[in-house]
Parts: C-alpha cells; structure tokens; sequence
C-alpha cells in the first residue's frame, strides 16, 4: 500500500472546506503550504503530528471563520457576506459545531438555531402565500369582470375595479413584504450570531486561556 503523501494532505484538507470559498479555501491551502514548507513537513504523518488529521484541521479552520465574523461585529446591511444569508448562518453552525463545547450544549444551540429558521421561514411563507392568494384574487376578479361584462356591464365593471383596487393594493403592499422579510432574515442572523457571540467566542477565548 503506497503511503499517503503531503499533497493527499492537503486535497484532504481542501475536500473538508468546501463550506468556504474558492477563493477562501486558496488562501487557507496557501498559508498551510508555507507553513509545511518552513517547518520541513513533507509527509502526510509529519503534517498530522503537526497540525492535526485534515478533518480537525478543517474544524478548526472554519470555527475561526466563524469566529472572525462574530468577533468583527459584521454589519448585515452593508457586508458582502448579508448577500449569503444562509452561508453566514451555516459557518456559524459550523463554527458551533467544531468549537471546544460539551455535546448537551451543542444539541440545545442548534435546536435553538433551527427554531429561529423555522419561525424565520414561517413569517416568509405567510407573507408568500398571501402575496399569492392575494394576486389569484386579483386575476379571478378581473377574468369574473369580463366574462359577465357581456351579461351585465355594471357587474362586470364592479368585478374590474375590484381587480384594479386589489393590484393597487399588491403594489403597494409588494415593497413592504419584501422589507419584512428581508429584515425578518437579518434579524435571524443577528439573532444566531448573537448566540454565538456568546458561546463561541466565550467558549473559544477560554480554550485559548488553558494553552
């Protein structure tokens, strides 16, 4: 059986840090590179002596990520990352997962973090599903309007304005539904971010203490 090299190291390593991106995962494999080249390390045994199995390592790479955003106090509103809401909220479980935390906690903050996506998505889907009952009413009206129309006008022009005055209403409504729920979305993270704030880093900070 040929014996794992460096490189199966570090295609190991890459493979555990698919959560960031490409070109997040280039800087993490070159500061690790330079650092195997400084310190000798040539063989996979050598590197999992040194920085630990490829899997931990990732871990440990991406509860700092996590960490990184908490600590600099990210701002939803202007960041790059507020464009991926649900990569924000992945590392941050990420970085629950992979910080020096007992099993118990773990299970009660990702409990918690599942219930905060679901009444996220819950005030999401009632929004959506009223926008839809709302523009099916709407088209219903208008078609009702002009199938009757023929029958009798005044009927059928009750049913048009109806239509008219309800797409106004959608129109007008349209813009603050998407402010709800975009701020329904923030409030979310801020809220998970929040806990870790509180438990990664605390639990982090800690750690680095014992060291």
């Amino acid at each position: 059986m040929q014996a794992k090299t460096a490189d199966h190291y570090f295609t190991e390593l890459q493979q555990s840090l698919l959560s960031l991106t490409s070109a997040e995962q280039a800087d993490v494999l070159q500061y690790y590179l330079q650092y195997a080249k400084s310190n000798q390390l040539i063989t996979y045994e050598q590197l999992c002596q040194e920085l630990g199995y490829p899997k931990r390592l990732a871990r440990q790479i991406l509860a700092d990520y996590s960490i990184c955003l908490l600590d600099n106090n990210l701002d939803l509103g202007t960041n790059q990352q507020s464009k991926h809401p649900l990569r924000l909220f992945w590392l941050i479980v990420l970085g629950i997962i992979a910080s020096p935390i007992t099993l118990p906690v773990i299970i009660v903050l990702l409990v918690l973090l599942t219930l905060i996506v679901l009444v996220v998505l819950t005030f999401v889907l009632v929004i959506a599903i009223g926008l839809i009952s709302g523009s099916v009413t709407v088209i219903m009206a208008f078609v009702g309007g002009i199938e009757v129309f023929s029958q009798s006008m005044w009927s059928g022009l009750y049913f048009i304005c109806v239509s008219a005055v309800g797409l106004g209403l959608l129109l007008v409504l349209l813009p603050s539904c998407w402010w709800l729920v975009i701020n329904l979305v923030h409030l979310g993270l801020k809220t998970s971010k929040y806990l870790g704030r509180k438990v990664i880093i605390k639990r982090h900070k800690r750690k680095e203490a014992r060291l």
